[in-house]
């Protein structure tokens, strides 16, 4: 929670040096970390790269997506947002965040006003 900018350049080099299979929780943590500082482009990035690296782990990439489509709403994006969110109802539909994600999507689209609502083909898959 006090972590500042100079406590996560160093998480970042850390994890940069371990193996692959190992990187995916610490980025998830240097992304709330990056996140409570407001730096939420690069808190999205960190974000992003736990489903990457562990697609197939429906808890990690699905929260892990979710953290992220909220970064880009901070950042308006919410295009982009939108897309991880139909990304964890399809990819992670039994996943908890499979919840919060449909939630989200439907709380973007239903009240941006300045942003006609997606297409059907936008829509995300019917839920969990």
């Amino acid at each position: 929670v006090t972590a500042g900018a100079t406590q996560t350049g160093v998480w970042q080099k850390a994890i940069d040096r371990m193996p692959t299979a190992l990187q995916a929780g610490p980025y998830f943590v240097l992304g709330r970390a990056l996140a409570r500082q407001e730096r939420f482009d690069e808190a999205a990035l960190a974000m992003l790269r736990a489903p990457i690296l562990y697609p197939r782990d429906d808890a990690l990439a699905s929260e892990a997506l979710v953290e992220a489509g909220l970064m880009l709403e901070k950042l308006q994006r919410p295009k982009q947002a939108a897309r991880l969110y139909r990304e964890v109802l399809r990819d992670h539909p039994s996943a908890r965040a499979a919840t919060e994600a449909r939630a989200r999507w439907e709380a973007m689209t239903e009240h941006d006003q300045e942003n006609p609502r997606p297409t059907k083909a936008d829509e995300p898959p019917n839920g969990p």
